[in-house]
């Protein structure tokens, strides 16, 4: 292969997931997007597109996949995988290719420490031991590597000990740490063109100097699930009513529902959560406290783009509105707002239509 040949980046995304609107900032994890690299950024980050019309020829794009939100250390960055900058007139040809298989497959290896007592590694002081992993397959070919194959080592170090047997300072003092230094410069390789090894190798680390666990506490799993917009608004109301505790939303259930999770104390008092902002219910024969019965009328959920102001004026001059019934209920990426409001008739094709 010539030093001139063109460098393959290989993007993993979940579940065919494709941002087509907001912020670069905003792409979650394992979702591609094509971003506009010339515009200037926003708070949310450079534009994401969902079409290229009336996009100057000069325009530069470039395709990315959101990261896991890692902790950002020497060796690990939370910064998106990325393709290098391009124009539409640079693209020589496309072409889609299904996948003959559901699902991601990978190879998973245990070396050492498998939760047994004695089966952690273990070197003699002063020696060293290196581990091969060998790559091969079509994305070696793609990167230039004669045969699709490349062996990369991960060398470790046991705890270094002068003549009389004590550790030498600023040495490893167990075996433990040494594998996590060893892991540290691993995880900083690169292959051919600058890509990181991490692209196609994840290495994690268990303690095996660290088995037994005494005086524990139990922790429980607390699910709450709500229907709601998904967002990190809805989940930032969550958050607000248990402060003591880290909230999740662990699942999304037909774009409808979400799951939110707590991890506390098996004996923690984790109580129901309670709607804050004040809604309409249509047709409640009994109202909750501080609400208020109306009579008749039809509820109305409105979405309009108010790039985060309240515009709950223009929900108010629907025909028919109900005063005092329109009430903002939250705000989504993308500057669009979410609104519900009551009307005492329905509306129109030519109302909806306006």
């Amino acid at each position: 292969m010539s030093i001139l040949s063109s460098q393959d980046r290989h993007f993993t995304i979940i579940d065919g997931n494709v941002l087509t609107s907001g912020g670069s900032l905003n792409i979650a994890n394992g979702q591609l997007a094509v971003i506009n690299a010339t515009a200037s950024p926003s708070q949310n980050g450079r534009k994401v597109l969902s079409s290229f019309a009336n996009l100057p020829k000069s325009t530069d794009f470039q395709i990315k996949v959101g990261k896991t939100p890692l902790e950002v250390s020497r060796s690990t960055t939370n910064k998106d995988y990325e393709s290098l900058p391009f124009k539409l007139s640079e693209i020589v040809d496309f072409k889609v290719f299904a996948p003959k298989e559901k699902g991601i497959k990978v190879d998973d290896f245990i070396i050492g420490y498998n939760g047994k007592a004695g089966t952690g590694i273990t070197l003699k002081q002063n020696s060293t031991a290196e581990i091969g992993i060998t790559l091969c397959g079509e994305p070696m070919y793609m990167l230039g590597y004669e045969n699709g194959e490349v062996t990369v080592k991960l060398y470790l170090e046991a705890p270094y000990q002068d003549a009389d047997g004590n550790i030498v300072a600023g040495e490893f003092e167990t075996m433990h740490q040494a594998v996590e230094n060893a892991i540290k410069v691993f995880n900083r390789m690169t292959l051919i063109g600058g890509v990181p090894i991490t692209d196609y190798v994840d290495i994690i680390p268990v303690n095996s100097e660290n088995v037994d666990i005494e005086d524990g506490v139990p922790f429980k799993f607390f699910n709450l699930t709500l229907c709601d917009n998904g967002d990190y608004t809805a989940l930032g109301k969550v958050q607000a009513q248990y402060p003591d505790y880290k909230v999740v939303r662990s699942n999304r259930i037909n774009d409808e529902n979400s799951v939110y999770t707590i991890i506390a104390p098996e004996d923690a008092e984790i109580e129901d959560y309670v709607t804050k902002l004040a809604q309409v219910l249509k047709g409640c024969d009994d109202c909750p406290d501080g609400y208020e019965e109306l009579e008749g009328g039809f509820v109305y959920s409105v979405s309009l783009e108010d790039d985060g102001d309240d515009k709950k004026a223009d929900v108010e001059a629907l025909p028919e509105y109900v005063a005092d019934t329109a009430v903002k209920i939250s705000q989504a990426e993308g500057g669009v707002g979410f609104y519900s409001a009551v009307l005492s008739e329905k509306l129109n094709d030519e109302d909806l239509a306006t």
